[in-house]
């Protein structure tokens, strides 16, 4: 098995320059203006994607619409990562990452990742029991695909002291295979050694209207940016931080923390329409994201 990975990870990164090079073409060069934050989440969300299942045609139109956003909003074409991954059914399939690298002053980076994977029709992992039908994934996490590209596009337009490196991963379902392949890649460009921190994204779309809280999730040993426990910006973005201590094993950040890197998991929180094909956009706080939106930028982004 474990022969069979790396002829098709080989593959994979033979397949890797052509897929470049037709990403970098007209398809993406010419600069489309950029969808609303809203938009992007109900272009994600529609049927005509089925629900965007890692190593389906529907992820590769995906992982398309995605690169193009981030060529929209940082001006300058995304890089893609062909990988393998092993499905379900034990079988190894394809599957891509999105890197889009900001330059800043300095050549540090703060890396923000999200992944854009969802169930597709169901399969084990849905709790919709006995129905076949396109799983949305609003929240999971179409929510924190399309703040990242906000977030990007915002970055872009100002002057930034630090390097930000975004990172749109798939594969996340299956068994968190796309930020393992981040992993590596930040390893391969020796970005760890440069990276300040990692920052992922995962459900940020149903903030509680009565709480506001956001659950932002690290491992003990890091420390917590003193900016985030600022009450008089949590008064200013008006959310609530919880901050809670956790190894992230079931999160992206867990491929993060084994190398060392401060990582921490930002998210609204779990809720009844998790996995099931109820996760759509018009129960989606809208507000609240933009309130995420905000209490980034002065965490971790000015």
């Amino acid at each position: 098995m474990e022969r069979t990975s790396q002829n098709l990870l080989g593959r994979g990164r033979a397949a890797l320059l052509p897929l470049l090079i037709f990403l970098a073409g007209s398809h993406l060069s010419a600069q489309k203006s950029l969808p609303s934050l809203e938009e992007r989440i109900r272009i994600l969300c529609a049927d005509s994607l089925e629900g965007r299942r890692a190593g389906t045609v529907s992820e590769r139109i995906t992982v398309r619409l995605v690169a193009e956003w981030m060529t929209s909003a940082i001006q300058r074409p995304p890089i893609i990562d062909t990988f393998a991954f092993m499905d379900e059914d034990s079988l190894w399939r394809k599957s891509y990452n999105v890197y889009g690298i900001l330059p800043g002053e300095v050549d540090s980076f703060i890396v923000l990742i999200a992944h854009y994977d969802h169930l597709g029709w169901g399969g084990i992992r849905s709790r919709s029991i006995g129905r076949h039908s396109v799983h949305p994934g609003a929240d999971d996490n179409a929510s924190g695909v399309s703040l990242i590209i906000e977030i990007a596009a915002s970055l872009a337009r100002n002057l930034r002291r630090n390097s930000y490196l975004f990172a749109l991963i798939s594969a996340h379902e299956p068994g968190l295979w796309g930020s393992q392949q981040a992993a590596k890649f930040l390893r391969e460009k020796r970005y760890d050694k440069k990276t300040l921190a990692v920052v992922v994204l995962d459900m940020v779309g149903r903030m509680s209207p009565e709480s506001s809280k956001l659950y932002i999730y690290h491992p003990p040993s890091h420390n917590i940016p003193c900016t985030m426990r600022s009450t008089s910006r949590q008064t200013l973005y008006s959310l609530t931080p919880k901050l809670e201590e956790s190894d992230l094993r079931f999160s992206d950040c867990f491929a993060f923390v084994e190398m060392g890197l401060p990582c921490f998991l930002i998210t609204t929180g779990y809720h009844d329409d998790y996995h099931r094909i109820s996760d759509t956009p018009d129960k989606l706080n809208y507000e609240g994201i933009y309130r995420v939106f905000d209490y980034l930028r002065a965490c971790y982004l000015e």
